[in-house]
């Protein structure tokens, strides 16, 4: 086989082992605070469901590394590797938390809030009081970790503890269990791992050490979206320019049509602002007297109405709104008034006689409110 032939599949070896790797997922599992020179490498398959174990590689530095092409890597601390604090807070706001737990923790430990990284697990509340659990570690190690694993292209996602995932419940147990935490089996840490990958416990790339290449991956999508988008509205805009024009004449000529239409629907209508707007409020104005009388065949009642009017009364106005109606008029004599009052208590319910006063002429003005029967 000549040179070529072996460059050839060398390169395309790379490629499929690079097209692989877009969907797995590492995560290495340091077991031991003392004995970081060896880890665990787990290899995940991402799949519809989740993600399935793959494979499993013990590392060490001193051996040399050979690590596999992954998209993305996680990491785990031990526990060994931890401090701990447990605050009670009366609240569980994670915003919050955040701020005020820094200032709750210097009082505690003997490092500065500065030069440690931390984060929390809301254990459980009881009351008003809730119980959280400060996970923390000094920044140098953190620093000199990453260091380490970026000095092979390896920039961790995330940075927990699967030793976390089932923390919870008491937490006098929860203290017992931290400072004598039970050993793990290889497939039990294999499972909290793949758990983690889902959704990590904590994470302490905050702050300085907040995992940038996501980041940087949608600022790059970004810029190329933004020179696109400039141009395509290059092209929509000269072609909107053009429009624009036209349609300013073509609107100028609706808005004159519906002027004139709405003098024609609506006479004496000359102080016009805006057509549309007037348009719409008539038209409203309208809907509500045509609800007024819903329910009240208006040409029967008045009809029945004129019936139970006895001589000696002269009607002003009525007004009909829904089961209400409002009768106004004169009579000569207060007499006449009760006899309207017993003819309509006939067609209508709650008939009542109210404003009952005197006019210029000796006329007994009066109005009548009642309901009228569905």
């Amino acid at each position: 086989m000549c040179d070529e032939d072996r460059g050839q599949q060398y390169n395309h070896a790379i490629l499929e082992r690079s097209v692989n790797g877009m969907n797995k997922s590492g995560f290495i599992d340091i077991s031991s605070y003392h004995d970081s020179d060896e880890f665990s490498l787990y290899i995940f398959r991402s799949s519809g469901a989740g993600y399935e174990f793959e494979d499993s590689l013990k590392c060490s530095w001193n051996a040399g590394l050979d690590m596999p092409v992954v998209k993305e890597f996680y990491l785990s601390l031990p526990l060994d590797a931890l401090d701990f604090r447990i605050l009670s807070l009366p609240f569980s706001d994670r915003e919050k938390l955040e701020n005020i737990i820094p200032l709750e923790m210097e009082s505690l430990i003997m490092n500065k809030c500065e030069d440690i990284v931390f984060d929390f697990i809301i254990l459980n509340n009881s009351g008003n009081t809730f119980d959280i659990l400060v996970a923390y570690v000094e920044k140098k190690y953190i620093r000199e970790l990453l260091s380490r694993f970026l000095s092979i292209n390896i920039d961790p996602k995330i940075i927990t503890s699967i030793e976390l995932q089932e923390v919870s419940g008491d937490v006098e147990k929860l203290t017992s269990r931290l400072l004598d935490p039970a050993k793990m089996q290889d497939n039990e840490r294999i499972e909290a791992a793949k758990k983690e990958i889902m959704a990590h416990s904590i994470n302490l790339r905050k702050g300085e050490f907040a995992y940038k290449k996501d980041r940087e991956a949608i600022g790059k999508t970004l810029r190329v979206t933004s020179i696109l988008a400039l141009l395509l509205s290059l092209i929509i805009n000269s072609d909107f320019a053009l429009r624009i024009i036209s349609s300013k004449t073509e609107a100028s000529s609706i808005k004159r049509q519906m002027r004139k239409e709405y003098l024609t629907i609506f006479p004496g209508g000359d102080k016009i602002i805006d057509e549309l707007y007037q348009i719409k409020a008539q038209m409203k104005y309208l809907r509500g007297k045509d609800d007024a009388l819903k329910g009240v065949k208006a040409l029967g009642f008045l009809l029945e109405l004129s019936k139970k009017m006895p001589p000696g009364i002269a009607l002003s106005e009525i007004n009909i709104e829904r089961d209400v109606v409002i009768i106004k008029g004169d009579a000569l004599r207060m007499n006449v008034i009760d006899s309207l009052k017993a003819n309509l208590s006939e067609l209508m319910n709650e008939v009542s006689i109210s404003d009952i006063k005197t006019s210029h002429d000796n006329k007994i003005l009066f109005t009548v409110v009642a309901k009228t029967r569905q």
